[in-house]
């Protein structure tokens, strides 16, 4: 499946890429709707509409799952079949007003209001109804329309039984873009994708977007960056990026799971700035720049990234980036396992669970994606 650049929103019928979700899952007599899906994107968003077309309208406690109302798997891995790496929303009305939640990301549940920025907006119609949904790429990282040349994506459509009672529910009809019986598993963390690939035809401005690579690491790796620079004709490219240690403010909380770094010992770095020169060719110009990461300890790192075009600053961005330390967990099972000591029976039988989570904790930091 292609989707193409919303060059205009409001033709999307007619110039959006579209295709009919086909049925997965139903009782032999269900009264079942029509739903066709229409797909495109920009440099800040992706856009859904789908027209239910048929019975409508039901909705209540999670009725993004129960009918009616759609959930939506999005993955940075832009093959076609199993992935382990998603993001599922869910998009419905709870008593008249539209709803949106984050159900899954990774195979780890979490039930939310969805990331800020989704917007969910529900128009009736003659004989059904649109659902119209708008996902900000910074919300949904690290997939992105113009930094990928590719997305897994998957949309299901939840129509709920009408003759089921409230005593006696049933489950929905499904309409499904890739069949996948497991699209709403707790037992299982791997979801089904579509292939889409984007295409930039239409896209006529100079656009920059930038991302890093992973927004943690310790001081000793390497700081990287993916930038993509549309340009209409050939030009030289500057990126500059700085990195400095984030200022504590005195009116905010203190947050204890990202401390500000200590100023810098004698010989330590605790600042870095890189500059590199780059000749874009017209259309769209994928970019990796790398530099070290400070040296100045554990703590929060604010990324300054500028790119200039002929000489002019064209875009600017702030990145958060973290160095962590690589003993702090075993330090905090080192501590806990002191309070234990002290305490004694009444914390001993924790431990088995304490050191597991904390096991759990040190793995998380190998798969996290950036934006996590």
């Amino acid at each position: 499946m292609r989707i193409g650049y919303a060059v205009s929103k409001r033709e999307w019928e007619k110039k959006w890429s579209s295709c009919k979700l086909t049925v997965t899952s139903a009782a032999a007599d269900a009264d079942l709707p029509e739903v066709t899906l229409w797909a495109a994107f920009d440099a800040d968003h992706l856009y859904l509409v789908a027209r239910v077309k048929g019975p409508w309208g039901l909705d209540g406690h999670r009725s993004w799952r129960y009918g009616d109302g759609l959930q939506v798997v999005l993955s940075p891995e832009g093959t076609e079949g199993e992935t382990s790496r998603y993001l599922t929303l869910g998009f419905s009305q709870v008593a008249g007003e539209p709803v949106a939640v984050l159900i899954n990301r990774n195979g780890r549940g979490f039930l939310t209001p969805a990331p800020e920025g989704t917007r969910l907006a529900v128009v009736p119609e003659d004989e059904g109804a649109l659902y119209r949904v708008t996902v900000p790429w910074a919300a949904v990282a690290p997939v992105h329309g113009l930094l990928d040349p590719a997305m897994g994506l998957n949309v299901t459509y939840l129509a709920a039984d009408r003759e089921a009672g409230p005593d006696a529910p049933a489950a929905p009809s499904v309409l499904q873009l890739v069949p996948d019986q497991d699209y709403d598993s707790d037992t299982r963390d791997r979801r089904r994708v579509a292939r889409v690939t984007f295409d930039i035809e239409g896209l006529a401005k100079t656009t920059v977007k930038a991302r890093p690579s992973r927004t943690f690491g310790s001081e000793e790796d390497h700081i990287s960056a993916e930038i993509v620079v549309f340009t209409r004709r050939a030009a030289r490219c500057e990126v500059v990026t700085e990195t400095r240690a984030a200022a504590r403010s005195t009116d905010a909380p203190l947050d204890t799971t990202a401390p500000a770094p200590p100023p810098a010992a004698p010989g330590r770095r605790p600042a870095s700035r890189s500059v590199t020169s780059h000749a874009l060719d017209p259309g769209l110009n994928r970019l990796k720049h790398s530099w070290r990461a400070p040296r100045a300890g554990p703590g929060t790192y604010r990324v300054s990234v500028q790119v200039s075009l002929r000489g002019r600053p064209v875009w600017e961005s702030v990145l958060s980036y973290y160095n962590l330390d690589p003993a702090d967990i075993d330090r905090l099972e080192e501590r806990y396992r002191q309070a234990v000591g002290r305490a004694g029976r009444r914390l001993y039988a924790s431990l088995p669970s304490v050191a597991a989570r904390l096991q759990w904790l040190r793995d998380l930091r190998g798969t996290l994606d950036p934006g996590e």
